[in-house]
């Protein structure tokens, strides 16, 4: 990439009214006391990237967006693709079987030009049921490694990372948003029963917050 400064921004929006994405660790529903599915219900969700060249080309660009991946309360699939013509091609990638990616490769991108890749899914999710016999599940005392992976901070992306947190000095474009503070902000019930998976409320509201900071609200 060039050293001009490049403006981008990646695009991550519900397009239809929408339930949060959770990631369930389990592999099969089990009888009475273990998980079971209620009635489904379907969505759209597009994801993706728009990059504009500011100050001069750029070569050799690359981003990768989180997808949503397919779980057993989860069907997920494809159903468009809109990329412009300076995209090379759409990739998929699977990270330790519980992250989705999505890459994008644009070789290069001439001074002022926009590029985008935007994928719309449809997501058939399943309601998670408690389970109708609770007496025989125990709390464990020690977490094993299968799950223990799941309880920490995520070793691909963290929101503290001291890097990203840097960036903005180094690319005036770029700004890092501190969700955990602005989320303060969202009126009414904005999170699920978890504290991290946003209800339609949060969802909006999260929205609103990127659309600000680009400076399209």
């Amino acid at each position: 990439m060039s050293r001009s400064v490049f403006r981008w921004a990646m695009a991550l929006a519900i397009v239809a009214g929408g339930s949060p994405l959770v990631c369930a660790q389990f592999q099969e529903a089990s009888s009475d006391n273990g998980v079971r599915f209620g009635e489904s219900t379907t969505h759209k969700y597009q994801a993706g990237v728009v990059i504009k060249a500011v100050g001069g080309s750029c070569k050799g660009l690359f981003a990768t967006v989180p997808v949503p991946l397919v779980w057993p309360e989860q069907d997920v699939q494809v159903i468009e693709e809109d990329t412009s013509p300076e995209v090379k091609r759409i990739r998929y990638r699977s990270i330790d079987g519980a992250v989705r990616q999505m890459l994008v490769d644009i070789p290069r991108l001439p001074a002022g030009s926009e590029a985008h890749a935007l994928v719309t899914f449809e997501i058939q999710r399943r309601a998670i049921l408690a389970p109708a016999e609770t007496s025989d599940l125990r709390i464990p005392k020690r977490v094993g490694r299968a799950v223990k992976r799941y309880l920490g901070s995520s070793p691909y992306i963290e929101s503290r990372n001291a890097k990203i947190r840097a960036l903005p000095a180094t690319y005036p474009s770029v700004t890092v948003i501190d969700w955990e503070v602005l989320s303060a902000g969202c009126v009414g019930t904005c999170f699920y029963d978890d504290g991290i998976h946003l209800t339609q409320s949060g969802q909006n509201f999260y929205t609103d917050v990127i659309k600000r900071v680009l400076g399209l609200a």
